[in-house]
C-alpha cells in the first residue's frame, strides 16, 4: 500500500497505558483500528467502536490458528518491568510472545510490524547523548527480553517477511485512558499515590538517578511520523524528550504539587545511598525529526502528575 494511506491497525496491549491511548490517537486520525488484547471490556469496546477486536493471548497456541486482515501491527503486549523480575513470565511473553506474533503476521500477510522495545537496552544509568547508534548494554532482564524480541523483528525484516520498526521510548507518562491501567509502579505515579495514601514519598535508592520522561501523545506523535514514512526494512527510533530529571527531583514536583492542591506538607524518606553519583543523560530524537516528527512541549510532567492527583481524588482517594 502507498504511505499516508488510511490503514488498518492491530493494536496489541489495546487497554494497557500506552496502548489504549495509541488507539485512540490513531482512530482520531482516520485509521482503522482493530484492538487485540486478552480480555477486552463491553465498555472499552463501545468507547472505541472498532469495526473488529481480536481477544487473544499472544502465548497462547490458538494465535497460529487465527488469522486477520491488516496493514500492520503495532506490538505492545510485552512484559513491563514488574513481570519481568519473574525469569519465565518475562521471557514467555516478551520474546515467546513477539515471536508468535510475527509469526502470526506473516501467516496474515500483514507486511509492518511495529515493536515497542525500552530505552532501557542502553543501560539503566546511561550517560551522555544517547542515540540509536549507542552501544547497548542491557542491565536487567526486562532490558534483555525486549532486546532479544528486537532481533526478532530484526530477523524477520532481513528476511524479507516483512518491514519492521522498533521504538524505544523513555519514561512514557500521561492519563490513564482505559479502567484496567494498572500502572502505579510508575514514576510518578507511584509518589503520588503514596502521598495521597500516607503523606510520605518513599524513594528507595538514593534519588541520584536521571530518567527521561516522555509523554504519551509525543510518544502517538513518533508512532504517526514512523507510519506516514514507515522503513523499507527494520529501523529503530529512540523517543525520548528534553524533560530529564532525577527521580530526587521528581520526588521534590510531586511534593511542591501535593502542597500547592491539598495545602498539606509531605514527608520525603530518602532510603538508599546508591547510585553514588547522577548519570547525565539526553536522548537524541534527531532520526525521528528527519521523518517529520514534532513534540508537543506542552505536555509536561507538571501536568502528568496534577493529572493524577485529581483522578486519585475523583476515585474516592482524598477530599478536600
Amino acid at each position: 500500500m502507498k504511505r499516508g494511506e488510511v490503514m488498518r491497525i492491530i493494536v496489541t496491549g489495546a487497554t494497557g497505558f500506552i496502548g489504549s491511548y495509541l488507539c485512540h490517537y490513531l482512530k482520531a486520525r482516520g485509521h482503522s483500528v482493530i484492538p487485540f488484547s486478552r480480555t477486552l471490556s463491553e465498555a472499552f469496546v463501545k468507547e472505541l467502536q472498532p469495526d473488529r477486536y481480536i481477544e487473544c493471548d499472544v502465548t497462547s497456541e490458538k494465535l497460529s490458528h487465527l488469522r486477520a486482515s491488516a496493514d500492520m501491527i503495532i506490538h505492545l503486549a510485552s512484559a513491563n518491568e514488574v513481570i519481568s523480575r519473574s525469569f519465565r513470565s518475562g521471557i514467555e511473553i516478551s520474546v515467546v510472545g513477539t515471536k508468535q506474533l510475527l509469526d502470526f503476521a506473516v501467516s496474515s500477510g500483514i507486511g509492518w510490524f511495529m515493536f515497542f522495545s525500552t530505552l532501557q537496552v542502553y543501560g539503566t544509568e546511561p550517560e551522555g547523548i544517547i542515540a540509536e547508534t549507542t552501544p547497548i548494554r542491557p542491565q536487567n532482564d526486562y532490558a534483555l527480553n525486549h532486546l532479544f524480541a528486537e532481533q526478532y523483528v530484526a530477523m524477520y525484516a532481513q528476511k524479507g517477511l516483512l518491514r519492521g520498526a522498533v521504538i524505544r521510548p523513555g519514561n512514557v507518562h500521561g492519563r490513564f485512558l482505559s479502567p484496567t491501567v494498572n500502572r502505579w509502579t510508575m514514576v510518578p505515579a507511584c509518589f503520588c499515590k503514596e502521598a495521597l495514601d500516607s503523606g510520605m514519598i518513599t524513594i528507595r535508592s538514593s534519588g541520584k538517578q536521571f530518567r527521561n520522561f516522555v509523554s504519551l501523545e509525543n510518544v502517538a506523535r513518533a508512532c504517526e511520523a514512523i507510519i506516514g514514512r514507515f522503513p523499507d526494512e527494520n529501523e529503530i527510533y529512540n523517543v525520548g524528550s528534553n524533560q530529564t530529571f532525577s527521580i530526587l527531583d521528581i520526588a521534590r514536583k510531586v511534593q511542591r504539587i501535593y502542597r500547592e492542591l491539598f495545602s498539606e506538607e509531605t514527608e520525603l524518606i530518602v532510603a538508599g545511598d546508591e547510585p553514588h553519583k547522577p548519570n547525565l543523560f539526553s536522548v537524541s530524537t534527531s532520526k525521528l525529526m528527519h521523518l517529520g516528527y514534532r513534540p508537543d512541549e506542552s505536555c509536561t510532567l507538571e501536568e502528568t502528575i496534577r493529572w493524577l492527583f485529581e483522578y486519585l481524588r475523583s476515585n474516592g482517594q482524598r477530599s478536600v
